[in-house]
């Protein structure tokens, strides 16, 4: 997932967030002009922390047994 550039990363972030938190948290943050951070986590399959503005906005974990 790291390394695929941003453009394919950042719909599965907006995404996410829709899923959770509704359509109107991906306009009011505005995520297309702001820098987004991806930290790798410990884990037994890929798990990432997004970073967005110095606050953790997500964890993002994929299950190995899917």
């Amino acid at each position: 997932m790291l390394d695929q550039p941003l453009k394919a990363i950042l719909p599965l972030i907006e995404a996410l967030l829709r899923c959770e938190y509704g359509n109107e948290i991906v306009s009011a943050l505005n995520l297309k002009n702001r820098l987004i951070l991806l930290k790798r986590l410990p884990y037994l399959d890929k798990a990432y922390e997004v970073i967005l503005g110095g606050k953790i906005l997500a964890h993002i974990f994929f299950d190995i047994f899917l």
